[in-house]
């Protein structure tokens, strides 16, 4: 093999390498990119955990609303009931002694 084969061949190898460096470049920067994709939805996940972690506290006040309100109305119909109960009782006491 003479020195000018192996000029050529070495420029060839060379030529050859280079597209593939380019190649692997190419996919460096597309996996680069990826990661920062990722990175910026796992900061966005971050934030809307949060958001959800405040609704749902909030649901929670919202939901226990009425269940307080029906305690109270329970409250005043047993209240109401107890009273009437007291007060027939009472009346047909002074009825009965009278």
């Amino acid at each position: 093999m003479t020195d000018m084969e192996r000029l050529v061949e070495a420029e060839q190898r060379g030529k050859s390498n280079q597209h593939r460096i380019d190649a692997l470049e190419r996919n460096q920067r597309a996996i680069q990119d990826m990661a920062l994709s990722i990175r910026e939805l796992a900061t966005q996940m971050k934030h809307m955990k949060e958001d959800q972690a405040q609704i749902s506290g909030r649901l929670a006040a919202i939901e226990q609303k009425p269940a307080k309100r029906l305690d109270g109305i329970v409250g005043a119909i047993v209240s109401a009931l107890a009273g009437a109960l007291i007060t027939a009782a009472v009346g047909g006491i002074f009825w009965l002694t009278r």
